[in-house]
């Protein structure tokens, strides 16, 4: 396991750094971190984790030699319609849903007991979490308003803290309150970064980190031919692939739309759509096997699930599609994607355009644009020298920007510019 090393650091470490991540799934910001931790100088950084109890990724971590401790969080334990849904569905109840001032009494009423059944007791947890510890620096691993209650704990146990903003957020006049506990911010795109300086946190509090891809995992590339024959896909068959969870917001219904009229044309055409279902959008992967069937595409689109072979896949593909059609906060499938050498198809929203220049790694199109997803499938699947000037640009990008030495790099300078070191 190599380690990016701080030689300009004086050696009076390891500092304890204690990461918290308290979603319940295992998402982006979970990867990131995991590839954080894994490259750490060990010599000069002694990282820990606080995890939602029963989280799936606490083995990964205690594999790579970091403690962790389970936090109850309370978040997926209920069951059912809320108090509020089942209000709202009332026949008098409801007549008062519709009232302003009602909607705003409730809103602070549930705000109240938010804050005293999950973010203080959340925050107590994480406070003795810290003191067990000895963590000098807390590392809150999504944005403000999921770090409520890390940015509280640091407060209450005197230790500085960073937020990894991963998300974009509305944030309320509380969430730039707790701003003013947090030393630094990182964002993982620009596109972020102007959002929460747009409501009102000031620009010198943060710093733009971008996610990272472990490049050996590309290399040296696979031979597509090979990857087809391990995943049952026919050697002359023409493969787009879209990575990403099942959600709504991520657009797989898009990347459908655009692939039924280009199979009345080419017979040969596959699509895999590869990502795992969530709990809160559980219906959704069955919406997509149903349009599939509407539109009699069921038999050149596999739905492939959650995939740990993700680099075996994309070396199977000859370009990549990713159409979200709310704002991306980073796009790792798109730089897995370049990582590959494979061209990206992707909406030009969020931080996309930071990663894939129009013309360059890939083609941008409008988010929404099915027709424009269609031609640009369709260009890139006639031109295979176009496929492959694309790819070789897009792996350099990567190279150059989306490395994890680049990434370890710039998170241990934002350590830096705090008191620790």
């Amino acid at each position: 396991m190599s380690q990016v090393r701080d030689a300009d650091i004086p050696a009076v470490g390891p500092h304890r750094v204690l990461y918290v991540d308290l979603a319940p799934g295992v998402g982006g910001s979970i990867h990131s971190l995991l590839l954080l931790v894994k490259h750490l100088d060990r010599t000069r950084w002694r990282p820990m984790v606080a995890l939602a109890a029963g989280h799936p990724a606490v083995g990964r971590f205690e594999a790579l030699g970091v403690p962790v401790w389970q936090v109850r969080t309370g978040v997926g334990e209920r069951t059912g319609p809320t108090l509020g849904q089942r209000a709202a569905a009332h026949p008098v109840a409801g007549r008062l849903w519709g009232q302003a001032w009602f909607a705003r009494a409730w809103r602070l009423a549930r705000w109240g007991r938010r804050l005293a059944t999950r973010l203080l007791p959340q925050a107590a947890a994480l406070v003795r979490v810290i003191r067990e510890s000895g963590a000098e620096l807390i590392h809150l691993n999504d944005s403000l308003t999921m770090s409520r209650p890390g940015v509280l704990a640091a407060a209450v146990a005197g230790r500085p803290c960073v937020c990894h903003v991963r998300s974009f957020d509305r944030l309320g006049w509380g969430d730039r309150l707790l701003a003013g506990r947090v030393h630094r911010l990182i964002y993982i795109s620009q596109a972020l970064r102007r959002s929460y300086e747009g409501q009102g946190i000031a620009p010198e509090r943060g710093e733009v980190v971008y996610n990272a891809v472990e490049l050996d995992a590309f290399e040296p590339p696979m031979d597509p031919r090979e990857a087809r024959r391990s995943l049952a896909i026919p050697e002359d068959a023409s493969v787009v692939v879209t990575v990403g969870r099942l959600v709504p917001w991520k657009g797989q219904e898009i990347f459908l739309r655009a692939l039924a009229p280009l199979i009345e044309r080419r017979p040969g055409l596959l699509g895999l759509v590869v990502g795992g279902e969530e709990v809160y959008a559980s219906e959704y992967p069955a919406r997509l096997r149903q349009l599939a069937a509407e539109m009699g595409v069921e038999r050149h689109v596999r739905f492939m699930g959650h995939r740990s072979d993700v680099p075996r896949i994309l070396a199977a593909a000859d370009a990549v599609v990713h159409t979200p059609v709310e704002p991306e906060p980073f796009g790792r499938a798109v730089v897995e994607a370049m990582a590959a050498r494979r061209p990206v198809v992707a909406a030009a929203i969020g931080a996309i355009p930071e990663l894939v220049s129009d013309g360059v790694e890939g083609i941008l199109v409008a988010p929404g644009d099915i027709d424009g997803v269609r031609e640009a499938l369709d260009r890139l699947l006639s031109d295979p020298s176009l496929r492959e000037r694309m790819g070789a640009a897009g792996w350099a990008r990567v190279a150059r920007d989306f490395t994890v030495e680049r990434y370890v790099r710039g998170i241990v300078d934002v350590y830096r510019s705090l008191d620790l070191v």
